[in-house]
């Protein structure tokens, strides 16, 4: 999902509170400090620009792994940030969720959510990591990580709520991702079949 979703999927989901000049919100309540929304132009493109940096940084320290193939490393990049913003998305989502009037309909789509999430987290550092991998482990890993993108996308399309539509785009990109690096490192031989052998 693009930056440009996420930050929908964030400004729907934590409305932002009005302050006046005393630091008190509407009705009343008193804030520790008034909140100075940025403009929208200026906001995004902070966030475009903390996004390129991001992803020049992750190239480089990609591109000076010893161990990194240089076919691998585009499939690499692209999965890890489908994987991040995944991640991200699924997390969000499963905290609208519990936002709605209607919570106990949206138990399935949580659980989906969550599951998502902490799948999506461990095979990024499974991808991440270049030195002495497992072919087998990596393979069935991202699978994993596949089938849950998959059925949390179809989960979170049973929904109309906006949170669960952006979420099951999310899903959709990270599965295609994971998808295109099993198929990366299937037909290039990035990974080893049998790293344990090199050693030897």
């Amino acid at each position: 999902m693009g930056q440009q979703k996420l930050r929908q999927c964030l400004r729907m989901c934590v409305p932002p509170i009005a302050y006046d000049r005393t630091g008190t919100r509407p009705g009343g309540q008193s804030g520790a400090a008034p909140i100075v929304s940025l403009p929208p132009r200026a906001h995004d493109d902070t966030k475009i620009v903390n996004s390129a940096a991001m992803n020049k940084t992750l190239d480089q320290i990609l591109r000076s792994h010893p161990k990194i193939e240089e076919v691998a490393i585009e499939e690499t990049k692209n999965a890890i940030d489908a994987l991040l913003a995944c991640i991200e998305a699924c997390t969000i989502c499963a905290d609208a969720c519990l936002s709605e009037m209607n919570v106990s309909m949206m138990r399935r789509c949580i659980r989906s959510d969550l599951d998502c999430a902490d799948i999506c987290t461990v095979t990024l550092r499974v991808i991440a990591r270049q030195t002495e991998s497992v072919a087998e482990i990596v393979r069935q890993q991202v699978h994993a990580c596949l089938v849950a993108c998959q059925l949390c996308a179809e989960e979170c399309s049973r929904h109309d709520h906006k949170h669960c539509r952006l979420c099951a785009e999310a899903c959709r990109q990270c599965q295609e991702a994971c998808n295109r690096f099993l198929g990366q490192i299937s037909s290039t031989g990035t990974i080893p079949a049998d790293p344990l052998e090199s050693t030897v």
